[in-house]
């Protein structure tokens, strides 16, 4: 809530909290939860190492546990870290990565990978339709295409 309002210090102390609560707790489901809050925070305030730090950890966090949607934010939050950074090959594999860790449900998660997916090959001159299409089928399952239409 605090990182959606701009509030990025208080945002780190909810999340680094957090992170120690589900540590104490020994809840390894929680701690990469966490670890994927914290990672968005870092990458908000641009503080891209730690930020993959955190990723990171919460990927083999997930791995270890067998939790796809773990692992799926986690990719997810390292490539838009690489594309943050330019690193378009990379953003490419780890959306790659995320998108097939996502299960048959279409949310705000999948078109978020799809667009990052897209925009990282674009950056590069590609652009695979199949995928393009595939974002837009999901925004308007997800209602993303009403802003649109409203504006």
């Amino acid at each position: 809530m605090e990182r959606r309002r701009g509030r990025l210090s208080e945002a780190e102390a909810q999340e680094s909290r957090a992170l120690e609560l589900a540590q104490e707790l020994s809840d390894p489901r929680a701690q990469a939860a966490a670890l994927n809050m914290l990672g968005l925070v870092k990458a908000d305030r641009e503080e891209f190492e730690s930020a993959e730090r955190a990723y990171k950890d919460a990927l083999a966090i997930g791995r270890q546990i067998g939790d796809d949607e773990l692992q799926q934010e986690a990719l997810g939050g390292l490539g838009g870290l690489a594309f943050r950074r330019g690193r378009w090959g990379e953003a490419i594999r780890r959306f790659g990565q995320a998108l097939r860790r996502h299960g048959d449900l279409d949310n705000e998660a999948l078109a978020e990978d799809l667009g990052g997916l897209a925009l990282s090959r674009a950056a590069r001159g590609q652009v695979v339709e199949a995928e393009i299409q595939r974002l837009v089928d999901v925004s308007g399952v997800i209602g993303w295409d009403r802003h649109a239409a409203e504006e």
